[in-house]
């Protein structure tokens, strides 16, 4: 079954288990400009998983053919359905505001897994997919699960299917994502000295695990978390004057604020709330129980 979303309900500080362990995160990576492609977004969490969630979207026929990817650290999974054919991609996370290719009216499903997470499915290092894709035939039983997605035609069977190909092994770097869980525990407001006061693991390492392991720098992957977590509040229409919600955010300096912002959004601060459309944002958000 399903709900629609019309107003923000809290998705701040996720608890993700799996393995045995608890990892929390005050950041649940997004990409807004998704829902400026479609009238009908459709969303299913996996909480005691490293999913972020599952969605789907059929692209509108009279939009642009792009959609605007911004920086969120993640590896996503999403697949075309046209007719009863399909096609695939793993998706690296893009380290700036990154236009992709669409069909106009095709449909669009797919997983986002959280930053540092893959499945051992895909036989890729998460560093080579940064900036990048690779087709999802390319992996063991790719070409069998694009048939399959194809023919199914609902959202839910669509999950149980991607859900299958992905299994219940992972493959994710222990200090890599206690690094991580830090970071997104501060919603990015912190730097390299202070990972290494946190976990007690030299500079030279902390930069050496992330460049190895996750293809993003310390010092770049705390801005992009510190960016998910002020879009998330604007997208909930957070009540504060963007200067004083950048200062709530860790952006003390206005200028580097609009640049930063402009570089990962590709549009103004004040410009955001039009261009996805916040009037209209969470009432195209439905979501599956």
């Amino acid at each position: 079954m399903f709900t629609c979303k019309g107003a923000y309900q809290n998705w701040y500080a996720p608890i993700y288990s799996f393995g045995g362990d608890v990892m929390k995160t005050a950041v649940a990576p997004v990409q807004p400009f998704f829902l400026v492609k479609t009238k009908r977004y459709l969303k299913m969490r996996k909480p005691s998983s490293p999913i972020v969630h599952y969605y789907g979207f059929s692209a509108d026929a009279d939009s642009a053919n792009t959609v605007m990817a911004v920086p969120d650290g993640c590896v996503d999974i999403l697949l075309a359905i046209e007719g009863d054919k399909a096609h695939g991609e793993a998706y690296g996370s893009v380290t700036k505001c990154t236009a992709i290719d669409v069909r106009n009216g095709a449909d669009y499903f797919g997983v986002r897994f959280m930053p540092g997470h893959i499945p051992k499915i895909l036989d890729a290092a998460i560093p080579s997919l940064i900036n990048g894709s690779v087709p999802i035939t390319d992996f063991s039983g790719g070409a069998d699960l694009v048939e399959q997605i194809a023919l199914s035609k609902n959202f839910e069977g669509r999950v149980e299917l991607l859900q299958s190909f992905i299994g219940d092994e992972w493959r994710c770097d222990d200090l890599l994502r206690q690094l991580i869980a830090v970071i997104t525990l501060k919603e990015g407001n912190i730097n390299v000295a202070g990972l290494e006061a946190e976990t007690g693991y030299s500079t030279r390492y902390i930069n050496r695990v992330f460049t190895e392991r996750l293809g993003i720098a310390p010092k770049l992957f705390p801005r992009v978390m510190r960016f998910q977590s002020l879009i998330q509040r604007l997208n909930e229409r957070c009540n504060m004057s963007l200067t004083d919600l950048a200062a709530d955010c860790g952006y003390y300096d206005q200028a580097h604020f609009i640049k930063e912002f402009h570089e990962f959004a590709l549009v103004a601060p004040h410009e955001y709330a039009h261009v996805v459309d916040l009037e209209n944002y969470w009432s195209k958000i439905f979501m599956y129980a």
